[in-house]
């Protein structure tokens, strides 16, 4: 397949210009200035439009629901829940998010949904995930996307070890309080030193990283002591902000949990939920302004569902907050990619690399929100915007 007469945006490089891309089993096999491409069979003219690798939500619970005014994951079926899952996460690849992490999730639904992506049962993102997250007892989380509640290191160990049995691509804690939970507060550290040292032995002897919900300023110290590399979340000192450079640490700040003023006080939430929200937006929003100024790897997350929508208002907090268009896109494209360990394939407009692609009429670095328009996704070469509901060609023959 060639795709020609198409801007290329290089975000890498911090450049567009125009270009062909020439994609050959699902790789991106060369890159071509010349715009002079005679249409043959499988090309595509993109009509001047822009191209840019897929984009990547790396905090998110496809399942999870808040607000859930009609409590509904109090009362769906395993099935149900699973179904809708995996709805969430087909919808945010028709939108262009073409791949996501999965921070905590119930019933073991982001496994299956991972293992039927790649084994193109159905067309999804690639996923990569936590499976469960892991609390103290009556900690934040618990109760809640099938988390494992633990006292000290060797109940720790256990949950740990069970998640990567199962094929856990990360190890997801949950260190400190936040919204959910009525009785406890968001400063407040909840996991203690030997129980995040148990968790951090585990998952370096398998090559994992550890992902800390964190929103406590001396939680976020603790966890980046202890060798936790991705700070979920983080209420910001200028002591967290250089622990994280030199721990050379990734800050996923889910800014659109305290920014998005306006969606917050509309929610339907429980009034101690939008407090505690609205009560931590000003040094929210400080401590990653100072954290992008000093050269923190910022990451995308949105920690919010559904995923066609809520990664495009993290993106728009992002840039409004400060970071440039490019390194908005950067965080979640390329940092992205770094983060899960991928940045040697995927994430980047690079020969050699997956071809996930998205394009847009309007060019993105003049506007963020230009994202969300977007008129072609590609996913594994593979030009997804025809099939329905994400069904896989495969599947749409077998299923006649």
């Amino acid at each position: 397949m060639i795709l020609y007469n198409c801007k290329l945006v290089d975000i890498d490089k911090k450049n567009i210009e125009k270009g062909t891309i020439e994609i050959r089993d699902g790789i991106i096999k060369k890159i071509d200035s010349d715009t002079e491409i005679k249409e043959v069979d499988e090309s595509i003219n993109l009509k001047g439009h822009y191209i840019m690798p897929g984009l990547w939500d790396v905090h998110t619970h496809l399942g999870d629901l808040i607000p859930d005014p009609k409590n509904l994951l109090e009362s769906e079926s395993i099935p149900d829940y699973t179904i809708r899952a995996g709805r969430n996460a087909i919808a945010g690849l028709q939108k262009g998010i073409t791949s996501v992490r999965v921070v905590g999730e119930d019933y073991d639904a982001c496994l299956a949904w991972r293992e039927a992506f790649k084994k193109k049962v159905f067309i999804g993102p690639n996923i990569y995930t936590s499976v469960r997250g892991i609390s103290a007892t009556g900690g934040h989380g618990h109760g809640t996307l099938g988390a494992y509640e633990i006292d000290g290191p060797y109940e720790m160990r256990k949950a740990v070890r069970e998640n990567l049995s199962k094929g856990a691509d990360l190890v997801k804690l949950m260190i400190s309080g936040c919204v959910m939970t009525e009785n406890e507060g968001m400063q407040e550290t909840q996991l203690t030193e030997d129980e995040i040292l148990a968790a951090l032995e585990l998952a370096n002897k398998k090559g994992k990283i550890v992902a800390a919900h964190v929103w406590a300023t001396e939680g976020v110290k603790l966890a980046l002591r202890c060798g936790v590399r991705s700070i979920e979340h983080g209420l910001l000192d200028d002591e967290c902000i250089e622990m994280m450079l030199k721990k050379k640490a990734f800050y996923i700040p889910t800014l659109c949990q305290t920014q998005e003023v306006d969606e917050i006080s509309d929610s339907g939430l429980p009034e101690y939920m939008i407090e505690k929200k609205l009560s931590v937006k000003e040094i929210h929003l400080e401590g990653f302004k100072k954290a992008y100024e000093a050269g923190v790897k910022i990451v995308c997350g949105s920690d919010s569902s559904p995923l066609c929508k809520f990664t495009f208002t993290e993106l728009r907090h992002l840039n409004k907050a400060g970071m440039s268009t490019f390194d908005t896109l950067k965080s979640a494209t390329i940092i992205s990619a770094e983060l899960c360990s991928v940045s040697n394939c995927v994430g980047k407009l690079k020969e050699g690399f997956v071809a996930d692609l998205i394009v847009t009429k309007d060019n993105p670095i003049d506007d963020i929100s230009n994202l969300e328009n977007v008129k072609m996704v590609f996913k594994d070469g593979i030009k997804i915007n025809d099939l329905q509901l994400g069904l896989t060609e495969f599947t749409n023959s077998y299923y006649k």
